[in-house]
């Protein structure tokens, strides 16, 4: 399972990555929902995600694409798993979409899709709370 917890900041997922966050931070891999400027002069003392490419942070590879809504989707591999966080239901359908072992989404119209597609593994939606049985352990 992919591990994230809800934080004022955003969602922090497996401890490395902070999704769509209200404030960069430095403790983690920032990963921007919208897309931000082509391109940033200054160097920041945080890593951030804003911008369709493919990057390799500290063995961390994440490929990040742009789809006809002008929101950000992430196919991460970290920690021997990989996963997708998506936004752009129809994205779903393309040919530069990979199957993963999960796919994270806020959307429901993205687990309409799923469903409809009949995707096969896990579906994870990040939602405002986790559920009971899951707060347990820690995942979602």
């Amino acid at each position: 399972m992919v591990n994230f917890k809800i934080d004022p900041d955003g969602y922090i997922i497996e401890s490395k990555f902070l999704y769509a966050f209200t404030q960069p931070s430095k403790k983690y891999i920032n990963l921007s929902v919208n897309v931000w400027e082509d391109m940033v002069y200054t160097k920041s003392d945080y890593n951030i995600i804003d911008y369709p490419w493919e990057y390799d942070i500290d063995g961390k590879v994440i490929r990040c694409l742009i789809w006809k809504d002008n929101k950000l989707n992430y196919l991460i591999f970290v920690n021997w798993k990989k996963f997708w966080i998506i936004q752009s239901p129809d994205i779903l359908e393309s040919d530069d979409v990979e199957d993963m072992e999960f796919r994270l989404y806020t959307n429901d119209a993205v687990e309409r899709k799923i469903d409809q597609l009949e995707l096969e593994w896990a579906k994870v939606k990040l939602e405002e709370k986790p559920k009971l049985e899951d707060q347990a352990e820690g995942t979602a």
